[in-house]
């Protein structure tokens, strides 16, 4: 095969997504995380590719378990979140595909956004 040719979506060890409201929020929980922990849920290069293989397979299959570990890790080396409003705000919108929340307003009506916090 050329170099630079397209890579074909069948060749794909997983299935694309379509673009989608609940996609848009689940990848505004991703931005999310990496503001307050202060870390990328998944390695990148410069270029924001993902750099590990495994990385693919956690982003395709990815489940409320492996949120957990992410969120309240067993070592001191990984970033935690230590603001509960933080944890459940994400735990609410950065579920398995099947469970995603699919309005904005839904995330904006979490006690996060109340200007009375």
């Amino acid at each position: 095969e050329a170099t630079g040719a397209p890579l074909q979506p069948s060749l794909l060890p997983y299935k694309i997504e379509a673009a989608s409201p609940s996609f848009d929020i689940w990848t505004f929980g991703i931005l999310m995380y990496q503001l307050h922990a202060g870390i990328s849920l998944f390695s990148q290069d410069r270029g924001l590719n993902l750099i590990r293989a495994g990385d693919y397979f956690r982003l395709c299959d990815w489940s409320s378990e492996m949120l957990e570990e992410v969120l309240v890790p067993d070592n001191d080396e990984d970033s935690s979140i230590d603001d509960p409003l933080v944890r459940d705000l994400l735990r609410k919108i950065l579920v398995s595909r099947e469970s995603r929340v699919t309005s904005m307003e839904e995330v904006l009506s979490h006690p996060y956004f109340d200007d009375e916090g």
